[in-house]
């Protein structure tokens, strides 16, 4: 097996690739990771709740590369016209939600819109590769 066959790929073959955002102590995983990616809608459905993600650590060297496993636990797409929380001036709000159709539709497996992103939480499996 290649050393990367088991990494997600999209339709052209391009790993998807997440960025750590957030990391926070937990009293019940003893860390708990934000991770973003661009938001595509094949990638709704390459990543979900237990998707195990692979993480580059400290053991890596110039020479061996070690992955830390984690495990997703959660997994939400944002936009950020709308935001979290739908408050504001109903006018706008609703105005911002059905532009916000076309951008969540629009992307199949090609990110055109920096305001979409998935947000995922993840938790350390105390797994390495």
């Amino acid at each position: 097996m290649k050393k990367d066959e088991w990494f997600i790929k999209d339709r052209r073959g391009k790993e998807r690739t997440g960025v750590l955002m957030k990391l926070e102590e937990s009293e019940h995983s003893r860390y708990e990771f934000e991770v973003w990616f661009e938001y595509t809608r094949l990638a709704m459905t390459d990543i979900r709740e237990g998707t195990m993600l692979a993480v580059p650590n400290y053991a890596t060297t110039r020479d061996e590369v070690h992955y830390s496993i984690l495990e997703v636990t959660s997994i939400k797409p944002i936009h950020y016209a709308i935001g979290e929380d739908p408050k504001g001036y109903p006018g706008f709000v609703v105005e911002a939600a059905k532009n916000a159709a076309q951008d969540w539709t629009g992307q199949d497996d090609e990110p055109t819109e920096d305001t979409t992103t998935i947000q995922c939480t993840a938790i350390p499996t105390n797994l390495e590769l």
